[in-house]
């Protein structure tokens, strides 16, 4: 009787892995993100940074920075919490694209 209700287990069992395997098998309908990309479309991530990247990617000082800002002239940064501020990479490098045209 215990070699039969043994067999039903391993059954049971091996039934619960052959579905699962068959489960993770199959493609998913929604990819998710390739590493290293925003959006799974091969676009690279936007990076936030501070603002002395800021200022050695633009050239400009802080003061200026914060002042363009404030004309609506420069792209406003992100405030993740408590004093710290971000700004975008790719808009900061557009930015400075767009100043040398």
């Amino acid at each position: 009787m215990s070699d039969e209700l043994a067999q039903a287990d391993i059954d049971k069992i091996a039934l619960a892995v052959a579905k699962a395997l068959d489960v993770a098998s199959r493609p998913r309908k929604d990819p998710a993100p390739t590493r290293g990309t925003a959006n799974g479309l091969g676009k690279p991530a936007d990076r936030l940074i501070r603002i002395d990247e800021v200022i050695e990617i633009t050239g400009m000082g802080k003061t200026s920075i914060y002042r363009l800002m404030r004309q609506g002239q420069f792209p406003q940064q992100f405030k993740p919490g408590g004093y710290a501020s971000r700004w975008s990479e790719s808009e900061i490098r557009t930015w400075r694209e767009s100043q040398r045209g």
